[in-house]
């Protein structure tokens, strides 16, 4: 837990001090700014909540100047030096698009074979594994980083 919770923690004191980008709202009219629970901070960072908590921080194309996470990927890093910094044993994912890491912590351990590993459950009990989930575009360079646990990635809440 301790792991996971420097690794947010990291990302949140990054995103300390941004301001919420303003939106204005019509009345009478519901939209895709009306995106309960998701707050999007100028620079490229989104923040997703589950009961005021964060759940899941989304780095997008406008984080690609000055955020990263904790070990220093970012936006635009090509896949070969994202895999330099997260290594290729717990990597999951390659040749979709994707560089997926999860980590148990509760047993504070990475997973080697996470569709193997991951043990099914309450989505409570998937609050115990946290991934760190990277696109890739057609360049295989980094077009976004998702850090989030696994509730998020499989319920969306």
């Amino acid at each position: 837990m301790r792991k996971a919770g420097w690794l947010i923690g990291g990302f949140v004191l990054l995103t300390t001090g941004c301001g919420a980008a303003e939106t204005s709202f019509e009345p009478n009219v519901f939209s895709e700014k009306d995106d309960y629970g998701n707050l999007s901070y100028e620079g490229g960072i989104q923040l997703f909540y589950r009961e005021d908590e964060v759940a899941a921080i989304r780095l997008t194309e406008e984080s690609e100047g000055p955020y990263q996470t904790a070990r220093g990927a970012k936006v635009g890093m090509p896949q070969n030096e994202m895999v330099k910094l997260y290594g290729e044993q717990y990597m999951d994912s390659r040749g979709s698009g994707f560089l997926d890491y999860f980590y148990d912590s509760e047993n504070d351990k990475l997973l080697t074979d996470p569709m193997k590993d991951l043990p099914p459950g309450s989505p409570e009990d998937a609050e115990k594994i946290h991934l760190v989930s990277t696109k890739l575009n057609v360049d295989e360079h980094a077009d976004s980083i998702l850090i989030m646990d696994r509730r998020w990635a499989v319920y969306r809440d």
